[in-house]
């Protein structure tokens, strides 16, 4: 994206978010930007004909997203991808860049460009001019730096702290990897019967929020598939009556699958934040905890010294013994 000066945050109106909301797709779909200077100033730039290749890819996700607010009715040739970039040009969103003429090669990413007046071409050279908050960067750098920090001293947290955060991202971990499962499961079995039902049909889309993630609750539809999806349907259909057939005789085993689950909790336990008999305790009490910790190492200090000078006095007498044995002889 182009570099600017330091300025107040403009206001977008709602056509210019929803084609931000596209810029950032592309980006995370795999825009590659490239750094030059151009008119002394630090642009990052792409190339049109990625550009056009990825709205091509992921056109009806962008047609999604603009369909509230701007009126393109199609994606499907690289006309219709130039008439979306010639819409971000018009917004004041993408600047067009062209070749410096004195530059000796010609290279597939150039290092100096100068600003043009173009529309949206099938080859060029483009930047998104969105602005990007600086105090928003600075503040994800401080918070990453205190997270690293953090987890470097993890080790040294207190015991009922770290038992907390183990026990969250546990269960956390076990709930959202259950309903995966289960909604995997019943899309699976509903799938046989010809119908797409979904819980939570966006939960692993990546390109929305996070709250977004769980909206809709439920995603229902009638397939209009042809006969050879069809019987195979009635295939699987007829396997899966034959394997709960097979298997309605034995014991539904819940006791060993709540005793596998603990057995996992007490392992990660184990690996994440040891045994509570090896803890330190923290009381809250000032530095009581390295106290603790300057205790240990001088305990620990004190017994290996005591075994180094009980190995050298054992050494010392098996010497004196065999220079007795050898007087003898």
């Amino acid at each position: 994206m182009a570099q600017n000066k330091k300025e107040s945050a403009p206001e977008y109106n709602d056509d210019q978010k929803d084609l931000i909301k596209v810029a950032t797709l592309l980006q995370k779909k795999g825009l590659k930007e490239k750094e030059a200077v151009a008119n002394r100033q630090r642009v990052y730039y792409f190339r049109a004909d990625m550009f056009h290749e990825l709205v091509l890819e992921h056109s009806k996700h962008i047609l999604d997203i603009l369909s509230k607010h701007i009126k393109l009715e199609k994606l499907d040739s690289i006309e219709d991808s130039m008439e979306l970039g010639d819409i971000f040009i018009n917004n004041g969103l993408l600047k067009s860049f062209d070749r410096v003429k004195e530059e000796p090669q010609k290279y597939k990413y150039p290092k100096k460009l100068v600003q043009a007046q173009f529309p949206m071409k099938e080859k060029g050279f483009y930047a998104f001019d969105i602005f990007k908050p600086q105090n928003k960067t600075a503040y994800l750098a401080i918070g990453l730096a205190v997270a690293v920090i953090a987890i470097i001293l993890f080790p040294l947290w207190p015991y009922t702290v770290k038992l907390w955060i183990f026990s969250f991202l546990f269960y956390f971990s076990a709930i959202m990897l259950g309903l995966i499962f289960v909604r995997l499961l019943i899309f699976l079995l509903l799938f046989l019967f010809g119908i797409d039902f979904w819980i939570f049909p966006n939960m692993l889309d990546d390109d929305i929020a996070i709250l977004d993630s769980f909206l809709p609750l439920l995603y229902v539809n009638r397939r209009h598939d042809g006969w050879t999806v069809f019987f195979f349907r009635m295939f699987l259909l007829l396997c899966l009556g034959a394997y709960c057939y097979n298997e309605s005789g034995l014991p539904i085993p819940l006791t060993q699958t709540g005793e596998l689950f603990d057995e996992i909790y007490e392992w990660g336990k184990g690996k994440m934040i040891g045994n509570e008999t090896n803890a330190i305790q923290y009381t809250g009490k000032g530095h009581e905890s390295l106290d603790d910790i300057l205790k240990m190492t001088e305990q620990y200090e004190q017994e290996e010294e005591e075994e180094r000078q009980r190995k050298e006095q054992e050494e010392l007498e098996k010497k004196e013994e065999e220079m007795r044995e050898n007087e003898d002889l």
